[in-house]
């Protein structure tokens, strides 16, 4: 299993994966109307406009008959970081029916090694702090938690806490 940079080709994967990955991890967390209204098409729209974003990279991740995973990243988009020298993980996604087998860990590997050889210090990801789940994979990554950031998310009528993760790469 490896992790490759997206092509215009896969959009559509990955607005799948997206779409049924957000149904997923979300479901107790928001709008169940919210979740269901999730289009595909406009998720395949989303990410047609990043691959063509300059300095951001768009991977995916395969099993041997489907794409089972994506992960974006970029320059950091806070105000409080430096987004010549710190990078941020945007999203990372895997179907459900894949989870616990690696695919995340391809990706975050990935995206790591990919953003230390640009040169970034440091790699960042937004979670929505009651995604134990999530946490527990970025704690398992090296990521550690920053205590001074916090922020909210507005997500289907809801607003939910996010916490900011950091792993220094390079080191």
């Amino acid at each position: 299993m490896i992790a490759r940079k997206a092509k215009q080709k896969d959009v559509g994967a990955i607005a799948r994966v997206h779409v049924i990955a957000w149904q997923a991890c979300y479901r107790s967390l928001l709008p169940d109307e919210f979740l269901d209204s999730l289009s595909l098409t406009d998720r395949e729209n989303l990410w047609s406009k990043v691959l063509d974003q300059p300095g951001h990279d768009l991977l995916v991740c395969r099993s041997e008959r489907q794409t089972v995973g994506f992960a974006a990243c970029g320059p950091s988009r806070d105000l409080d970081k430096d987004a010549s020298a710190v990078a941020e993980v945007y999203a990372i996604y895997v179907l459900p029916d894949f989870w616990g087998q690696g695919y995340g860990h391809v990706l975050w590997r990935r995206a790591e090694k990919d953003r230390a050889l640009a040169k970034f210090m440091e790699l960042d990801v937004w979670v929505l702090a009651a995604n134990g789940r999530a946490r527990k994979f970025y704690e398992r990554q090296g990521c550690q938690e920053d205590p001074r950031a916090n922020k909210d998310a507005h997500l289907g009528g809801v607003k939910l806490p996010e916490v900011r993760y950091v792993k220094q790469l390079g080191c």
